[in-house]
């Protein structure tokens, strides 16, 4: 019997139309690996996910037991995209499985926002949420997000669009606004997440304050701030309960926070290196963020009033910034990129170097940023310094008595992880590096976290690990150290079981040398329908070599023509490829004006596509082509 599923999308429209959503089924007996939702459409006479639309799939498979969580979302590398997901019904002979999601997926959101996994409704195990929000002098007609962080998990990212009597909220000037949220329990709040998509100088939102009740427990964000644009669209907000409350200290959020950021203050001295070669420079804005053991930065511009940032990260160029920040303690990573705003949204980096105290913190980049990969990961080589003592003063906000203070102990750990079809294709061949792999996995909890746990690469079963104890997971480090062979590994999910506790971690990633990534586990729901499946499905793989496949080229050209010669060069997992834009599918002159140009060619599968280049050698020397948009069909994938 077929998995017929419905999928519902709100009553918002998506700002660009979303084809790629793709989705993961897992079972008691058995899973159905991600598929492209569009490849089961029971109807191709309408375009999916649009608003307030209901599309129905049919997926044929074996019967996979009892549906446990179901993964879905789309790659959205360029961060345009959002979608409003209302929610997913799942009907597979007598059962039916209800997934209540109500919530926004978007990478600008924040890393790997743009998938979610959730468990079967009704969950016993979800609370109320009430949420007070009071608007100051402005409002907004946009879309507003809240995400909720406690000490034991976090909620999704609602959508606040209904409130508490259930006509629509309308954040207006001097609005007073209740909603009534359910979701699953995450402990003690310890800071939350809110802004709006809104954009233009029309859309500035001021916020008073936000309080939200739960249970027995009442928590106060005082704001006082105005959200936009120009400014930030998104905040995060500590609550007042947590903040210092003797004296002048307790006037309101900002100056609290102020206060706060003057503790354990440091200068960092951080010098870049933009690359030699041709075409490195960059006008865009780059930001940093930098973690270390102790704490993390928020995320800066390095610019500098001494000189017109249009001077900076050119080609060649050492540039040079300070800027006093919190003291992360020992650096352990950082994350730098672009904004790929300009007319020149392409860097490469060639390294970096940090300066604190006495203290030299190396990283070695040697990448190109682009529109496609935006930012990245460093780790740094071993700090210049003489030895020291780590500090052992406990970060875990919960005060401990005697009693709470627990042996070292150890444990089981079942880790589940699945790669990336591309990893498999490249890796399956090779079982004696799987032995040999340099990829590790560190698994952090309130008690502590474990040391570096080897991960063999495309094993299917799970892996047993015996290790620390670290209690509750809060949270996983996914890294792969410096290899003579360059290697990348691609990871969708990875499941961690211990005892009776399933921990899942959305991944979608790819996981570089010299880079470690930190992520938390996935806001998930618990299941309540019950179904006995005495069909357990043989799941079968096949090797699949690299070859050649179609690619459909389509090009988009706006107000001004162009003539010359284009070619367009692919960047993949498994290799590079540059394909002519000459002879349209239909004969006609490519790149005129206001013209959508198509082009098919057939040619090496470079697997999941990474980067673009365009190259246009101009016949007239003066021509200047208004690009608007270029999509990318293969296969099954489509990249816009």
């Amino acid at each position: 019997a077929p998995y017929l599923i419905t999928v519902h999308t709100a009553w918002v429209q998506p700002a660009e139309p979303i084809e790629n959503i793709q989705l993961t089924i897992r079972g008691s007996d058995g899973s159905i690996d991600k598929v492209l939702l569009k490849d089961f459409a029971k109807s191709n006479e309408q375009q999916l996910f649009q608003k307030g639309s209901s599309d129905q799939f049919e997926i044929k498979h074996k019967d996979i037991g009892k549906i446990e969580n179901i993964t879905v979302g789309f790659d959205d590398n360029d961060q345009k995209s959002a979608w409003l997901l209302e929610s997913i019904d799942i009907q597979y002979e007598e059962a039916l499985y209800h997934f209540q999601a109500q919530c926004w997926l978007s990478s600008r959101l924040g890393q790997n926002f743009n998938w979610i996994t959730m468990k079967p409704d009704p969950s016993n195990d979800d609370i109320n949420y009430k949420v007070i929000i009071d608007i100051g002098e402005s409002g907004i007609n946009s879309n507003v997000i809240l995400c909720i962080y406690g000490d034991g998990n976090i909620t999704k990212n609602f959508a606040l669009k209904t409130i508490k009597d259930g006509t629509q909220a309308k954040f207006i000037k001097d609005s007073h606004l209740e909603f009534d949220l359910k979701a699953i329990d995450v402990g003690k709040i310890k800071k939350i997440n809110i802004g709006h998509d809104g954009k233009g100088n029309d859309q500035q939102w001021f916020l008073k304050f936000i309080k939200i009740e739960k249970q027995n427990e009442h928590y106060t964000f005082k704001v006082n701030q105005c959200l936009s644009e120009t400014q930030q669209n998104f905040i995060d907000l500590i609550p007042e309960e947590l903040l210092p409350k003797k004296g002048k200290y307790k006037k309101d959020f900002m100056q609290q926070t102020k206060i706060l950021l003057l503790i354990d203050q440091a200068i960092y001295k951080i010098t870049v290196v933009t690359s030699s070669n041709d075409d490195s420079s960059t006008d865009s804005g780059v930001f940093m963020k930098i973690y270390g053991d102790k704490d993390q930065t928020k995320r800066f511009q390095l610019t500098t009033t001494k000189e017109n940032a249009e001077l900076l990260f050119k080609q060649g160029q050492t540039d040079e910034f300070e800027i006093e920040l919190n003291d992360v303690g020992d650096i352990n990573k950082i994350n730098i990129g672009h904004d790929g705003k300009g007319l020149r949204p392409m860097w490469h980096v060639e390294k970096v170097q940090i300066q604190k105290g006495s203290q030299i913190f190396k990283f070695h980049a040697d990448q190109v940023l682009d529109l496609s990969i935006q930012d990245m990961d460093l780790l740094p080589f071993v700090p210049e310094k003489s030895p020291s003592p780590k500090p052992t003063k406990s970060e875990t906000p919960r005060s401990t008595s005697s009693e709470d203070k627990v042996n070292v102990k150890e444990t089981i750990y079942k880790v589940s992880v699945q790669y990336g079809s591309s990893q498999k294709n490249s890796d399956d061949d090779d079982d004696d590096d799987d032995d040999n792999t340099n990829l590790y996995l560190v698994i952090v909890g309130v008690n502590g976290k474990t040391k570096r746990i080897p991960l063999p690469v495309n094993k299917k079963d799970e892996i047993e690990f015996n290790t620390t104890d670290v209690g509750k997971i809060s949270k996983i480090l996914l890294g792969q150290d410096k290899n003579e062979h360059e290697i990348v590994y691609h990871v969708d999910n990875i499941i961690i079981k211990q005892e009776n506790e399933i921990t899942t971690f959305n991944i979608e990633d790819a996981i570089k040398q010299n880079t470690e990534l930190e992520f938390t586990p996935s806001p998930i729901r618990q299941p309540s329908i019950t179904r006995r499946s005495s069909i357990s499905p043989e799941t079968s793989t096949s090797d699949v070599k690299i070859k050649d496949v179609d690619y459909t080229i389509k090009v988009v050209t706006g107000d001004k023509a162009f003539n010359g010669i284009v070619n367009i060069k692919i960047r993949g997992v498994n290799g590079i490829i540059t394909i002519p834009l000459s002879d349209t599918n239909s004969g006609a002159k490519p790149f005129q004006a206001k013209s959508s140009d198509e082009f098919t060619n057939r040619t090496t599968d470079v697997g999941k596509i990474k980067r673009i280049t365009i190259e246009c050698h101009d016949i007239e020397k003066r021509n200047t082509w208004h690009l608007k948009r270029i999509q990318i069909l293969k296969g099954n994938q489509v990249y816009n």
